[in-house]
This record gives C-alpha cells, sequence and structure tokens, in this order.
C-alpha cells in the first residue's frame, strides 16, 4: 500500500502548517519533514490505512494493531539521515503494554536503518548499523491511554549515547555511543508496522494507539528545545524564521 502524494505540510524549512494554533511554541530549526496528519495524503481512502481521529494538537493517525499502517515513500524528501545527526519527536497515545510494536519504522533487511518502538510499553529507538540494532529504551511504561511527547536524539558528531526524553524529562540509559553508519535504505517509512528484517522476519506486527505531531529534523535538539515543544502541549509547534 503506497501513502499516495508526497506532499506533507512541511517537508523542508520553506513551508509549514497553514494553521497556527494559539500559544503554540516556535518550532525549532533544522526541521526536514513535519506530519500534522491534516495534510491530504493522510485524507485519502484505502485498505489498511489507519483512522483519521482528533489529536493532541490537530489530527492524529489511529491505529487498532490489527491490521492499520500508513506508508510514506521513500522519495518523501526529509527521511534520510544519513551519517547526520537527528531528532525525531512525536506524540503518542497508546494502552498497548506488550510486544514490541514499530511506531516509526524505516528499516531494510540487514537491517540497517531507524526504528521507533515500544517495549512491553515503554519507548524505545533502535539504530541498525548492518550488522545489529541497539538503542535507549525509556525507564517509564506510556501505556495508559493518555497522550506522551516521545524525542529520540541522535548526536553523532562527535558521538554521543543516544538518548529518549518522555515528557521533556531525560530516560537514562546506559549505551554505547551511536555508530557513523550511514541509515539511509530504499525502504518506505511505515508508520505502525514492522518491517522485516535480519532479526524478526515478520510483518504482521503492527501498534495500537495514535500518534501525533511527527517531526524529523537534521540535527539534534537540546533538552531545553524539547521540554518546550512538550509544554506547549495542545499549542503545538507553530512556524519560526528560519526553521
Amino acid at each position: 500500500m503506497l501513502g499516495g502524494c508526497a506532499c506533507l505540510a512541511v517537508l523542508l524549512a520553506t513551508s509549514y502548517p497553514a494553521l497556527a494554533q494559539s500559544g503554540c511554541v516556535s518550532a525549532p530549526s533544522g526541521i526536514s519533514a513535519w506530519f500534522t496528519f491534516d495534510e491530504p495524503m493522510f485524507r485519502q481512502p484505502g485498505a489498511h490505512r489507519p483512522q483519521r481521529v482528533p489529536g493532541m494538537v490537530r489530527s492524529a493517525l489511529r491505529f487498532n494493531g490489527i491490521d492499520q499502517y500508513f506508508e510514506v515513500p521513500a522519495s518523501t524528501p526529509g527521511l534520510n539521515m544519513g551519517e547526520d545527526d537527528f531528532t525525531i519527536e512525536l506524540w503518542i497515545r497508546t494502552k498497548q503494554s506488550v510486544g514490541t510494536p514499530s511506531v516509526v519504522d524505516k528499516r531494510g533487511r540487514q537491517p540497517l536503518g531507524y526504528l521507533i518502538f515500544t517495549y512491553k510499553g515503554r519507548p524505545a529507538l533502535q539504530l541498525a548499523d548492518g550488522s545489529r540494532g541497539r538503542g535507549p529504551i525509556a525507564e517509564i511504561s506510556i501505556a495508559d491511554g493518555s497522550w506522551h511527547h516521545v524525542a529520540s536524539v541522535v548526536k553523532r558528531l562527535p558521538p554521543q549515547p543516544a538518548a529518549i526524553f518522555v515528557d521533556g524529562v531525560f530516560q537514562k540509559y546506559n549505551w554505547e555511543e551511536a555508530a557513523l553508519t550511514n541509515l539511509d535504505v530504499p525502504q518506505p517509512l511505515w508508520l505502525g508496522r514492522h518491517h522485516a528484517n535480519g532479526y524478526v522476519d515478520r510483518e504482521d506486527i503492527y501498534f495500537q494507539g495514535d500518534i501525533d505531531e511527527l517531526t524529523f529534523y537534521r540535527r539534534a535538539l537540546t533538552e531545553k528545545e524539547i521540554r518546550s515543544i512538550y509544554r506547549a502541549g495542545a499549542h503545538g509547534k507553530c512556524p519560526s524564521a528560519g526553521s
């Protein structure tokens, strides 16, 4: 299933969502892709597509955990991070407290690429370098049916351990420095579904819950920036000069 046109509210720093929420926080610089889930591509009907529902900020995608997912074409600008620093942040609402369902999955079969998932309800990041996949796992569970802000930060120049923030709070986790591996793969970005790979050769693993305001940055956000997005809550992010 293809995700339709590659139009996004924000693909590059030259365009933004038309409607800014009153009280919104200025969007940090370095955005490469921003999905508000109000874009036309998410309104198109199709088999196995998630439901659009009211979200934390505007609209959200709701996945049933059985067979729903969304495929964003690999050609969509802003999804490939290469060997650069990057951040992925979004709002998640779920009660799914078992398994390891993929929320944001852009990996090849090697496996190579990046993944945001939950491990028994705890948000986690995996960086797969072609031979193994490692990454931080949050200390706390978010499987309580409430909205939680999750940010994954990867700083590789100079190399540092990758980080997970939940509701603006850094999650302590002992992990080695992020490898200087090019993470780009030809596979599309799957939202709510697991890419089969050398670790787990299955695609029938699905996320149950809602996601909103999925945003990619081609740099490592600071703790202060992440906390400001969390504190803005339902007001969300608004365009800022130079973002």
